[in-house]
């Protein structure tokens, strides 16, 4: 799912962690995405400061 969301949404995200079903990516506008593994849902967005 990581590399499916850097190749055709966020070339430029980083991916931070991985716990249990959930992928959590930091994006270059340091906002923090988490993403659901099975399917690629976003679970939630906090923005950075």
């Amino acid at each position: 799912m990581y590399l499916l969301w850097q190749y055709s949404v966020a070339p430029s995200s980083h991916l931070l962690r991985v716990d249990h079903n959930v992928v959590y990516l930091a994006s270059p506008d340091r906002n923090i995405i988490a993403l659901r593994a099975s399917d690629g849902t976003v679970l939630w967005t906090k923005r950075g400061t």
